[in-house]
């Protein structure tokens, strides 16, 4: 009796289990949905961050910034003492050769 009663209480625990799977995913489904486009949103890096994707010394950053090459205008942000860099504003920067 006490075999057959775990069965079903292991039944429905799959059930439950089930069940709440089901109910996040179409919560996922209804965020991704809601969610803004993630490309819509500037990315914005850190100087270390932009170095690194341009394979050159941070401190070639940090010289734009100091030299005023790279301003709010080309995508620098400052949020307290960080610096960020909007990396699409920049990247057309650097194609169109204004911080060469």
């Amino acid at each position: 009796m006490s075999v057959a009663r775990n069965d079903r209480e292991q039944a429905s625990l799959v059930t439950v289990g089930q069940r709440n799977r089901r109910a996040s995913r179409s919560k996922e489904r209804r965020f991704f949905m809601e969610a803004p486009s993630i490309r819509e949103q500037p990315v914005f890096l850190t100087a270390e961050q932009c170095a690194a994707r341009l394979q050159m010394s941070r401190w070639t950053i940090y010289h734009w910034i100091s030299g005023g090459k790279l301003d709010t205008a080309k995508g620098l942000r400052r949020v307290g003492r960080r610096r960020l860099i909007d990396w699409e504003v920049l990247k057309a920067a650097i194609e169109r050769g204004d911080l060469g």
